[in-house]
Protein backbone atom coordinates (compact mmCIF):
# COMPACT_ATOMS: atom_id res chain seq x y z
CA UNK A 1 0.00 0.00 0.00
CA UNK A 2 2.81 2.22 0.89
CA UNK A 3 4.29 1.37 -2.34
CA UNK A 4 1.53 2.81 -4.51
CA UNK A 5 0.87 6.02 -2.14
CA UNK A 6 4.63 6.80 -2.96
CA UNK A 7 4.08 5.99 -6.32
CA UNK A 8 1.04 7.86 -6.83
CA UNK A 9 2.84 10.96 -4.87
CA UNK A 10 5.86 10.88 -7.32
CA UNK A 11 3.59 10.55 -10.44
CA UNK A 12 2.16 14.04 -9.48
CA UNK A 13 5.40 15.55 -8.53
CA UNK A 14 7.51 14.76 -11.19
CA UNK A 15 4.99 13.78 -14.15
CA UNK A 16 4.39 15.46 -16.78
CA UNK A 17 0.24 16.98 -15.74
CA UNK A 18 -0.72 16.54 -19.30
CA UNK A 19 0.12 12.45 -18.98
CA UNK A 20 -2.08 12.31 -15.60
CA UNK A 21 -5.41 10.98 -16.72
CA UNK A 22 -7.67 11.35 -13.48
CA UNK A 23 -10.71 8.92 -14.88
CA UNK A 24 -13.15 9.59 -11.45
CA UNK A 25 -15.99 11.22 -12.11
CA UNK A 26 -17.04 14.49 -10.42
CA UNK A 27 -16.31 18.38 -10.97
CA UNK A 28 -13.53 19.66 -12.64
CA UNK A 29 -11.28 22.20 -10.41
CA UNK A 30 -9.41 24.10 -12.57
CA UNK A 31 -7.25 26.93 -11.20
CA UNK A 32 -5.64 28.01 -14.20
CA UNK A 33 -8.55 30.09 -15.37
CA UNK A 34 -10.19 33.60 -13.16
CA UNK A 35 -13.61 33.02 -12.22
CA UNK A 36 -16.55 34.94 -13.51
CA UNK A 37 -17.54 38.03 -11.71
CA UNK A 38 -19.97 37.55 -9.13
CA UNK A 39 -21.59 40.90 -9.92
CA UNK A 40 -22.50 39.99 -13.50
CA UNK A 41 -22.57 35.76 -13.17
CA UNK A 42 -25.23 35.55 -10.01
CA UNK A 43 -28.97 36.77 -11.02
CA UNK A 44 -31.87 37.00 -13.13
CA UNK A 45 -30.11 37.70 -16.73
CA UNK A 46 -31.99 40.69 -17.53
CA UNK A 47 -30.68 42.11 -14.10
CA UNK A 48 -27.15 40.89 -15.41
CA UNK A 49 -26.97 42.06 -18.71
CA UNK A 50 -28.04 46.03 -17.40
CA UNK A 51 -25.79 45.78 -14.52
CA UNK A 52 -22.93 44.85 -17.67
CA UNK A 53 -24.21 47.49 -19.53
CA UNK A 54 -23.95 50.05 -16.73
CA UNK A 55 -20.64 49.58 -15.63
CA UNK A 56 -19.03 48.91 -19.36
CA UNK A 57 -21.18 51.43 -21.90
CA UNK A 58 -19.08 50.55 -24.75
CA UNK A 59 -20.82 48.65 -27.76
CA UNK A 60 -21.15 44.67 -26.94
CA UNK A 61 -21.81 41.89 -29.45
CA UNK A 62 -23.93 39.47 -28.12
CA UNK A 63 -21.69 36.56 -28.10
CA UNK A 64 -19.60 38.21 -25.73
CA UNK A 65 -22.44 39.70 -23.70
CA UNK A 66 -23.18 36.31 -23.13
CA UNK A 67 -19.71 34.94 -21.96
CA UNK A 68 -19.77 38.11 -19.89
CA UNK A 69 -22.96 37.28 -17.95
CA UNK A 70 -22.07 33.62 -17.68
CA UNK A 71 -24.95 31.85 -20.12
CA UNK A 72 -26.12 31.28 -23.06
CA UNK A 73 -26.83 33.05 -26.34
CA UNK A 74 -30.05 32.39 -26.68
CA UNK A 75 -31.12 33.54 -22.99
CA UNK A 76 -29.07 36.66 -23.30
CA UNK A 77 -30.74 37.11 -27.12
CA UNK A 78 -34.43 36.92 -25.39
CA UNK A 79 -33.52 39.57 -22.84
CA UNK A 80 -31.81 42.23 -25.01
CA UNK A 81 -35.22 41.75 -26.80
CA UNK A 82 -37.45 42.73 -23.51
CA UNK A 83 -35.05 45.33 -22.81
CA UNK A 84 -35.20 46.63 -26.63
CA UNK A 85 -38.94 47.05 -26.56
CA UNK A 86 -38.69 48.59 -22.59
CA UNK A 87 -36.50 51.03 -24.66
CA UNK A 88 -33.23 50.68 -22.27
CA UNK A 89 -31.03 48.90 -24.73
CA UNK A 90 -30.32 49.65 -28.28
CA UNK A 91 -29.14 47.64 -30.93
CA UNK A 92 -26.91 48.95 -33.52
CA UNK A 93 -25.94 47.01 -36.82
CA UNK A 94 -22.39 47.00 -37.67
CA UNK A 95 -22.54 44.95 -40.57
CA UNK A 96 -25.07 42.33 -42.01
CA UNK A 97 -24.61 39.71 -39.51
CA UNK A 98 -22.91 41.51 -36.50
CA UNK A 99 -24.98 43.74 -33.74
CA UNK A 100 -23.73 45.15 -31.20
CA UNK A 101 -25.97 46.28 -27.78
CA UNK A 102 -25.38 49.61 -25.68
CA UNK A 103 -27.70 50.91 -23.04
CA UNK A 104 -30.32 54.13 -24.09
CA UNK A 105 -29.57 57.27 -23.10
CA UNK A 106 -32.82 57.19 -21.24
CA UNK A 107 -31.92 54.72 -18.58
CA UNK A 108 -28.47 57.07 -17.43
CA UNK A 109 -31.45 59.63 -16.98
CA UNK A 110 -32.90 57.81 -14.77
Amino acid sequence: MATAYASQVATLLFCNPRQIQCRAKGRLVRFDVTEPDPRFSTGPVQTRVLRYLIEYPQPITLGKLAAVVDTRCERVQVKLKHLMDAGKVIAHDIDDDITEYTLAQSVWLV
